[in-house]
């Protein structure tokens, strides 16, 4: 198994999640629970994927299950800096019609 962690900011009332390499079943649990755990600390909860290379369905589906919980406290989630390859899975699935993406964290801010 590759290295994974999560580093979590607060800035301008948002929780920005950075997570780093893959997200996948052997880290999705600890990806989601870092999540759900930073939420109440932000009226917006943004993840970068500028260190993420990999998502696979797990990951897919961990996201879509953080989403719906951040819709149940009527906040906002948003997606930023997908590599090229990333952005290409979250079209094929049509995930990319479910998730607000942005370039870059000023974008997702405003």
């Amino acid at each position: 198994m590759d290295d994974f962690n999560v580093e979590v900011e607060k800035r301008d009332g948002a929780v920005i999640i950075y997570p780093k390499g893959e997200i996948n079943a052997y880290h999705v649990s600890d990806f989601k629970a870092r999540v759900l755990e930073s939420i109440p600390e932000g009226e917006k909860v943004i993840i970068d994927f500028s260190n993420v290379d990999y998502v696979d369905s797990a990951g897919l589906g961990s996201l879509v299950s953080i989403l719906k919980h951040v819709k149940t406290e009527n906040k906002e989630m948003k997606l930023i800096s997908l590599k090229p390859n990333l952005k290409k899975v979250f079209e094929l699935t049509k995930l990319d019609m479910v998730f607000d993406m942005f370039d870059d964290l000023d974008s997702a801010l405003k």
